[in-house]
Protein backbone atom coordinates (compact mmCIF):
# COMPACT_ATOMS: atom_id res chain seq x y z
CA UNK A 1 0.00 0.00 0.00
CA UNK A 2 3.11 2.30 0.24
CA UNK A 3 6.22 2.56 -1.63
CA UNK A 4 9.71 3.20 -0.42
CA UNK A 5 12.41 5.35 -2.41
CA UNK A 6 15.68 6.78 -1.11
CA UNK A 7 17.30 9.81 -2.18
CA UNK A 8 20.81 10.36 -1.89
CA UNK A 9 22.23 13.72 -2.15
CA UNK A 10 26.03 14.73 -2.59
CA UNK A 11 27.57 17.83 -2.95
CA UNK A 12 28.05 21.53 -1.82
CA UNK A 13 26.27 24.24 -3.22
CA UNK A 14 24.60 22.23 -6.27
CA UNK A 15 23.54 18.41 -5.48
CA UNK A 16 23.96 15.87 -7.34
CA UNK A 17 20.44 13.01 -6.38
CA UNK A 18 20.06 9.89 -7.50
CA UNK A 19 17.02 7.80 -6.74
CA UNK A 20 17.46 4.62 -5.05
CA UNK A 21 15.24 1.56 -4.50
CA UNK A 22 15.17 -0.68 -1.91
CA UNK A 23 14.61 -4.52 -0.99
CA UNK A 24 13.74 -6.57 1.35
CA UNK A 25 17.07 -6.87 3.54
CA UNK A 26 18.73 -10.93 3.03
CA UNK A 27 21.20 -12.54 4.52
CA UNK A 28 23.92 -10.84 2.12
CA UNK A 29 22.71 -6.96 3.65
CA UNK A 30 23.06 -8.91 7.27
CA UNK A 31 26.69 -9.74 6.18
CA UNK A 32 27.56 -6.08 5.86
CA UNK A 33 26.14 -5.10 9.38
CA UNK A 34 28.99 -4.73 12.41
CA UNK A 35 28.53 -7.36 15.12
CA UNK A 36 25.80 -5.61 17.13
CA UNK A 37 26.75 -5.62 21.47
CA UNK A 38 25.26 -7.43 23.98
CA UNK A 39 22.64 -4.46 24.49
CA UNK A 40 21.68 -4.62 20.56
CA UNK A 41 22.32 -8.23 20.15
CA UNK A 42 18.34 -9.46 20.65
CA UNK A 43 16.98 -6.40 18.69
CA UNK A 44 18.74 -6.94 15.78
CA UNK A 45 18.02 -11.04 15.81
CA UNK A 46 14.69 -10.25 16.45
CA UNK A 47 14.65 -7.84 13.02
CA UNK A 48 16.49 -9.92 10.87
CA UNK A 49 14.27 -13.11 11.50
CA UNK A 50 10.55 -11.43 11.02
CA UNK A 51 11.91 -10.04 7.57
CA UNK A 52 10.34 -6.52 7.97
CA UNK A 53 13.56 -4.34 7.36
CA UNK A 54 14.34 -3.28 3.86
CA UNK A 55 17.87 -2.26 2.65
CA UNK A 56 18.80 0.13 0.09
CA UNK A 57 19.75 -1.47 -3.10
CA UNK A 58 23.63 -0.93 -4.69
CA UNK A 59 22.67 0.72 -7.27
CA UNK A 60 20.70 3.62 -8.16
CA UNK A 61 17.10 3.28 -10.72
CA UNK A 62 19.55 4.15 -13.51
CA UNK A 63 22.11 1.81 -12.62
CA UNK A 64 24.67 3.63 -11.14
CA UNK A 65 26.40 2.55 -7.81
CA UNK A 66 25.30 3.81 -4.61
CA UNK A 67 27.93 5.43 -2.41
CA UNK A 68 26.08 4.91 1.38
CA UNK A 69 28.94 6.55 3.39
CA UNK A 70 27.20 9.61 4.80
CA UNK A 71 28.83 12.67 6.15
CA UNK A 72 28.41 16.54 6.77
CA UNK A 73 24.72 17.41 8.25
CA UNK A 74 23.68 19.87 5.44
CA UNK A 75 23.77 21.73 2.37
CA UNK A 76 26.12 24.74 3.41
CA UNK A 77 29.31 22.01 3.39
CA UNK A 78 30.24 19.12 1.06
CA UNK A 79 27.84 16.52 2.12
CA UNK A 80 25.86 13.40 1.14
CA UNK A 81 22.79 12.33 3.09
CA UNK A 82 19.88 10.63 2.45
CA UNK A 83 16.05 11.28 2.57
CA UNK A 84 13.67 8.48 3.06
CA UNK A 85 10.62 9.04 0.80
CA UNK A 86 7.46 7.11 2.17
CA UNK A 87 4.81 7.69 -0.33
CA UNK A 88 0.96 6.19 -0.86
CA UNK A 89 0.88 3.25 -3.62
CA UNK A 90 -0.50 4.55 -7.02
CA UNK A 91 -3.88 3.22 -7.98
CA UNK A 92 -4.81 1.45 -11.14
CA UNK A 93 -8.31 1.00 -11.93
CA UNK A 94 -9.81 -2.45 -11.36
CA UNK A 95 -10.58 -4.69 -14.75
CA UNK A 96 -13.17 -6.64 -15.24
CA UNK A 97 -11.51 -10.56 -14.04
CA UNK A 98 -10.38 -8.73 -10.64
CA UNK A 99 -12.27 -9.05 -7.69
CA UNK A 100 -12.63 -8.06 -3.97
CA UNK A 101 -9.99 -9.88 -2.86
CA UNK A 102 -7.62 -8.21 -5.08
CA UNK A 103 -9.07 -4.71 -4.32
CA UNK A 104 -7.94 -4.95 -0.83
CA UNK A 105 -4.76 -6.62 -1.10
CA UNK A 106 -3.18 -4.20 -4.31
CA UNK A 107 -4.16 -0.43 -4.65
CA UNK A 108 -6.61 -0.22 -6.76
CA UNK A 109 -10.08 1.89 -7.44
CA UNK A 110 -13.06 0.50 -8.39
CA UNK A 111 -13.42 3.40 -11.23
CA UNK A 112 -11.65 6.34 -12.16
CA UNK A 113 -13.60 9.16 -10.64
CA UNK A 114 -12.16 11.79 -7.98
CA UNK A 115 -14.34 9.95 -5.29
CA UNK A 116 -12.98 6.85 -5.98
CA UNK A 117 -9.27 7.88 -5.63
CA UNK A 118 -10.37 9.74 -2.23
CA UNK A 119 -11.49 6.64 -0.58
CA UNK A 120 -8.68 4.67 -1.72
CA UNK A 121 -6.22 7.47 0.02
CA UNK A 122 -8.53 7.15 2.87
CA UNK A 123 -8.14 3.30 3.11
CA UNK A 124 -4.40 3.94 2.54
CA UNK A 125 -3.98 6.10 6.27
CA UNK A 126 -6.05 3.62 7.54
CA UNK A 127 -4.35 0.71 7.01
CA UNK A 128 -0.84 2.60 8.25
CA UNK A 129 -2.45 3.68 11.38
CA UNK A 130 0.86 5.31 13.45
CA UNK A 131 3.47 4.00 10.63
CA UNK A 132 6.48 2.82 12.42
CA UNK A 133 10.46 3.18 10.77
CA UNK A 134 13.04 1.24 12.63
CA UNK A 135 16.43 2.49 11.52
CA UNK A 136 19.42 -0.36 11.95
CA UNK A 137 22.78 0.96 10.61
CA UNK A 138 26.36 0.30 11.45
CA UNK A 139 28.33 2.82 14.09
CA UNK A 140 31.61 3.46 14.98
CA UNK A 141 32.18 5.42 18.54
CA UNK A 142 35.56 6.59 19.48
CA UNK A 143 36.90 5.61 22.71
CA UNK A 144 39.30 8.32 24.35
CA UNK A 145 40.50 5.32 27.35
CA UNK A 146 42.18 3.44 24.25
CA UNK A 147 44.19 3.99 21.90
CA UNK A 148 44.89 2.91 18.11
CA UNK A 149 42.56 0.26 16.71
CA UNK A 150 41.13 -0.50 20.18
CA UNK A 151 39.94 2.75 20.29
CA UNK A 152 37.42 2.37 17.53
CA UNK A 153 34.01 0.51 18.64
CA UNK A 154 31.79 -0.92 16.52
CA UNK A 155 28.45 -1.45 17.00
CA UNK A 156 24.60 -2.09 15.36
CA UNK A 157 22.33 0.85 16.26
CA UNK A 158 18.51 0.55 16.31
CA UNK A 159 16.42 3.56 16.38
CA UNK A 160 12.48 3.38 16.37
CA UNK A 161 10.28 6.08 15.34
CA UNK A 162 6.65 6.73 15.08
CA UNK A 163 4.53 9.40 13.71
CA UNK A 164 0.99 10.49 13.32
CA UNK A 165 0.06 11.21 9.70
CA UNK A 166 -1.07 14.22 10.40
CA UNK A 167 2.20 15.82 12.43
CA UNK A 168 4.91 14.16 10.09
CA UNK A 169 7.86 17.29 11.52
CA UNK A 170 7.46 14.95 14.97
CA UNK A 171 9.71 12.44 12.60
CA UNK A 172 11.83 15.10 10.35
CA UNK A 173 12.97 16.77 13.86
CA UNK A 174 13.79 13.41 15.48
CA UNK A 175 15.64 12.53 12.58
CA UNK A 176 17.78 16.13 12.52
CA UNK A 177 18.21 15.74 16.08
CA UNK A 178 20.09 12.48 16.15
Amino acid sequence: MVDWEVHVYTGKETEEVQVVGVHTCNETDYKDFYTPSKYNRDGFENLTKSDVLLCMNDTDDKGNAVNQRLYSPDENTDHRRVELIFKPCVPKVMTSDQNDTDYNSECLVRNSTRLAYSEKLNEVVDYLGTPELIFVYNHEKLDLKKFWSESIFHDVNIMNYQWDAHHPVFLLNHIHRD
